[in-house]
């Protein structure tokens, strides 16, 4: 999976990235990512084998961000990076 590196931010600055990922299958899949701020994983939609995340920070800090995608035949893929908002 490619969800990116490490990222850094201004407050009050939208962070956006495009992902994908892989799957050898050509099932049904599901995705959540958690920002990182509390809020706990949230349904990430999907297009095709694509994705793009988008979160507004209200504090500076920083945070782990965990994309997971699963699939319909039970696997599981995830990637995580931190996002530093100054």
């Amino acid at each position: 999976m490619d969800a990116g590196g490490d990222a850094t931010i201004k407050h009050g600055q939208t962070f956006e990235r495009k992902g994908s990922f892989t799957d050898q299958g050509a099932g049904t899949w599901a995705a959540t990512v958690d920002y990182g701020d509390g809020a706990g994983p949230q349904p990430l939609k999907l297009k095709g084998r694509h994705f793009t995340l988008r979160h507004n920070y209200r504090e500076a800090g920083t945070y782990h961000v965990v994309v997971t995608v699963r699939d319909g035949e039970g696997g599981v893929g995830t990637a995580a990076f931190d996002i530093a908002v100054r």
